[in-house]
């Protein structure tokens, strides 16, 4: 028994790092795996911040990984508030800018996102996710000029950036470049063979050549890469929605319907949000040729690089870290 005591004794003697090492260092773990339960390892981090045994580099990436899994929990206020600490504690923190600029940018406080991108870039100027991140907030802002340049930048950077080809893909459509952005999307899918993205862009540059050169049917085209979108990912509301035009082009009526039907049932606004521009022109059942605008109008205004309905590339995809 005297023996126990005395063990007891000398366990209360030992330093508090010492008797909770072991605790410790499960909590760190916890908070710096990218793959863990958000809640996990927000608890994680928050123990860690809490124990008083962090150095002011420890603690800085403690509040940053903390922010970025409130951010995957979908809570932006508390991300924000977690990165803007991480960046006090610590001077210089690019990936910190880089991140909150990815918060602020799904928030559509694209300004904002901007400045962030901008510090990043300072600090961090080869990091290309930021220049790509950068690119989606210029065109969310209609500056499509913009928004190319930081697209090149990001790929000259990173040559094999197949998201940021989608992009410029994307944005080149918006001013009429298709020839420049059936390019893009080429080296997108040598890069990334089936992408999705890049095909369903491709679907509806196919859709809107039909217009500029009379001498091609490209209906044909649009309809196989609609098909191969589709092909995996059913659910794709506005890749049935381009199949559905296609069709309808092609003289498939009742096949048209029944896409866009499904396309309704997946994301009700759909037709109102292409359709409303496209009642100005009928390019699909205009035989006579006296078509006004171009069918580039139909294309969706945001984006698509890693998106289904319309939202920003995700901070898993765009998280960058020194190694």
């Amino acid at each position: 028994m005297l023996g126990r005591v005395l063990l007891i004794a000398a366990f209360a003697c030992l330093p508090f790092n010492v008797l909770n090492a072991a605790s410790f260092d499960e909590n760190w773990k916890r908070c710096i795996d990218e793959k863990e339960i958000p809640n996990v390892a927000i608890r994680a981090c928050t123990d860690s911040i809490e124990s008083g045994l962090l150095n002011n580099e420890w603690l800085a990436d403690a509040f940053f990984r903390r922010g970025i899994q409130e951010s995957r929990k979908g809570a932006p206020k508390e991300a924000i508030s977690d990165l803007t600490q991480a960046i006090k504690i610590k001077a210089g923190f690019a990936d910190a800018y880089y991140n909150r600029g990815l918060v602020y940018s799904r928030a559509g406080l694209n300004d904002k996102a901007i400045a962030d991108f901008n510090d990043a870039i300072r600090i961090k100027p080869e990091l290309a996710g930021a220049f790509y991140s950068r690119g989606v907030s210029y065109y969310y802002k209609q500056d499509y000029k913009r928004a190319i340049a930081n697209e090149t930048l990001a790929i000259t950077l990173k040559p094999d950036f197949a998201e940021a080809y989608i992009n410029r893909c994307h944005f080149r459509v918006k001013l009429g470049k298709l020839g420049l952005a059936l390019e893009d999307c080429a080296v997108a899918l040598r890069l990334q063979p089936g992408a999705p993205s890049a095909l369903w862009n491709r679907g509806f540059i196919h859709l809107s050549l039909e217009y500029f050169d009379e001498k091609i049917t490209h209906f044909e085209s649009a309809l196989e890469d609609f098909n191969a979108v589709l092909e995996h990912h059913s659910g794709w509301a506005s890749a049935l929605y381009g199949r559905s035009l296609a069709l309808r082009a092609t003289g498939a009526i009742a096949a048209a319907d029944m896409d866009l039907e499904a396309a309704k049932q997946l994301y009700p606004n759909i037709e109102a949000e292409y359709a409303e521009r496209s009642e100005e022109f009928d390019f699909l059942n205009n035989a006579a040729g006296t078509v006004k605008r171009s069918p580039i109008d139909l294309l969706p205004k945001l984006p698509i690089a890693s998106m289904v309905l319309g939202t920003i590339p995700s901070l898993d995809l765009l998280l960058v870290r020194d190694k």
